[in-house]
């Protein structure tokens, strides 16, 4: 049997033949350290090279085209197709200046996945989407921040589906929360209509009244439809290259 070792030898010899690509996947840990982890992906699949702290020089475009040419070092120059980068302006002119002046034999492009990400961002300061995330937040931290009402939701009206399902990004949770509130728009009428609900405590609560109008408004769930046809298809595009590079 081939032992871990034996594969990525493999992994790398495979990159001679086809080329392969740097994935420099930024990220921020919960103490705010800056990271970054160098992928290597091939048709064989994702290598994973190394995890580096760059915390000093995440904003330094020099620094980091020094970091990014040891990489590129590592996997060997003739090797490399292409060197992909967050999109921030340090790491987009340390991965250009290494494509475009020192070897000029790969390209330098900028991370898919960031880029919608800068795309969702600005649409969410919308005023209109930012009034629509609110309300449908308001429905979510009224159910999740009450465990009897969410374990009722899930066993009597969602079949056990969540309203907040897991993502790969920050932003694209607002759309996705939307779509999930819209597919279960019944049941969440259902739920405020149910002899458990009204008999229970929590339907004299103050806050339920603003959840259950908002639950109730033909509005809300138009323009919420409108929100999510219109953005379903860019975070389909994001959901598939996440997962590409998984």
């Amino acid at each position: 049997m081939n032992t871990i070792d034996e594969y990525l030898k493999e992994y790398r010899a495979s990159w001679k033949q086809t080329g392969c690509s740097i994935i420099a996947d930024g990220w921020t840990d919960m103490i705010n350290k800056s990271l970054i982890n160098f992928l290597v992906y091939c048709p064989c699949g994702v290598y994973f090279l190394s995890s580096v702290d760059a915390s000093g020089i995440c904003k330094d475009k020099v620094n980091l085209a020094n970091l990014f040419d040891k990489v590129v070092q590592n996997v060997s120059v003739q090797n490399v197709v292409q060197i992909v980068t967050d999109n921030q302006s340090s790491y987009k002119a340390a991965g250009k200046n290494l494509a475009n002046e020192k070897y000029k034999s790969f390209y330098w492009a900028p991370c898919t996945v960031h880029c919608i990400d800068l795309m969702l961002e600005d649409i969410v300061k919308l005023k209109k989407m930012t009034s629509y995330i609110a309300k449908g937040r308001k429905i979510t931290k009224f159910i999740y921040n009450h465990s009897w009402v969410l374990s009722m939701i899930r066993s009597k009206f969602t079949e056990g589906k969540d309203l907040m399902p897991s993502t790969s990004t920050r932003l694209a949770t607002h759309y996705i929360v939307l779509g999930c509130l819209m597919n279960h728009r019944r049941n969440l009428r259902r739920m405020f209509d149910s002899d458990d609900w009204l008999n229970s405590r929590y339907a004299k609560l103050v806050v339920r009244k603003e959840v259950k109008k908002i639950v109730r408004s033909r509005s809300f769930w138009r323009n919420v439809y409108f929100i999510y046809k219109c953005f379903a298809p860019l975070v389909r595009v994001l959901k598939l290259v996440s997962i590409c590079i998984c």
